[in-house]
């Protein structure tokens, strides 16, 4: 069976992801080429045992589901945009964009959903604190509390 090449991309794109999700400390260390590396690659390798990827599918998935959520972080785009609040901390003005879903058999939705959560993470400080329930879907806690 012959298979296309963004098909063959997506599959090893989906099982890098696992490995480095089940297992991040061996392929990261191993990329060590000097010792005085492995401080840095170390701490690369523990946030990605936390799942990141993850934990944005999660917040995605909490924040599209609710169209009070997805009109309300357009407003808050918005806002930053109309009072320059953007521009002053970003040098740039915010699209007014919605969070993106990945589907495994798209193969670039994983990097569109991690490039468009880059894009809207200026949003995230002002749009998170307002939501506890985001706020623990990323900081994985266990009950609701708000955000101080």
């Amino acid at each position: 069976m012959t298979r296309c090449f963004p098909h063959c991309i997506n599959i090893a794109t989906q099982t890098v992801l696992d490995e480095l999700k089940t297992n991040p400390f061996d392929p990261v260390i191993e990329t060590a080429k000097d010792p005085s590396e492995l401080p840095h690659l170390t701490r690369y390798a523990t946030a990605l045992e936390a799942d990141p990827v993850g934990k944005m599918r999660d917040l995605v998935t909490t924040c599209r589901s609710s169209g009070s959520r997805r009109r309300e972080l357009q407003a808050v785009i918005a806002d930053g945009n109309q009072s320059g609040r953007w521009s002053r901390e970003e040098g740039r003005e915010i699209r007014e964009v919605q969070l993106l879903r990945d589907c495994k058999t798209r193969w670039s939705s994983t990097f569109l959903l991690i490039d468009r959560a880059l894009m809207l993470y200026p949003v995230s400080r002002t749009f998170m604190p307002i939501h506890t329930i985001l706020t623990c879907k990323l900081s994985g806690c266990q009950g609701l509390h708000p955000v101080t």
